[in-house]
């Protein structure tokens, strides 16, 4: 009778044990192999976008919200006409490049300081020449795909 309830016990561990440690890993092991990204509703932060009758307020808390919302990154790649990342944050007068993930070629414009045709696997330089320092959307072949947040 001993020797039954000894091998569940010994079971028992031998299933227990593994599964514990799993979860443990899970929790303090970050991941290194997946990308988890957030996609934003482009169209919906154009439809917050301050308007002349905007207040000041209204103003700032957007700025706050894009500023907190963009990634500081040397190159923005284009996979699908989807940016990554979405929302850019560049330094006025500094440059920054545009990788095409994608075969085709892919046209980025921000009218009417910046169109920029990138070959399919290729990249090309930008420089952040705007005419001052904000937010500005940003068109992939057209289509409003992401925002740079320019700062000084």
């Amino acid at each position: 009778m001993n020797t039954y309830k000894g091998h569940n016990f010994y079971l028992t561990l031998a299933v227990i044990v593994p599964i514990i440690f799993i979860v443990w890993m899970m929790l303090l092991v970050p991941e290194t192999n997946t990308k988890s990204k957030t996609v934003l509703d482009i169209d919906s932060l154009a439809r917050e976008f301050p308007t002349a009758t905007s207040t000041s307020k209204e103003r700032q808390d957007f700025d706050i919200k894009i500023r907190g919302l963009a990634k500081e990154a040397n190159v923005l790649e284009i996979k699908n006409c989807q940016p990554n990342p979405q929302i850019l944050h560049v330094k006025l007068h500094k440059s920054f490049k545009v990788k095409n993930l994608d075969d085709l070629s892919r046209t980025i414009t921000h009218l009417p300081e910046v169109t920029v045709i990138v070959p399919g696997g290729q990249e090309r330089e930008i420089t952040a020449d705007f005419s001052n320092v904000g937010i500005a959307g940003f068109r992939c072949d057209g289509n409003r795909v992401g925002i740079w947040y320019i700062s000084e």
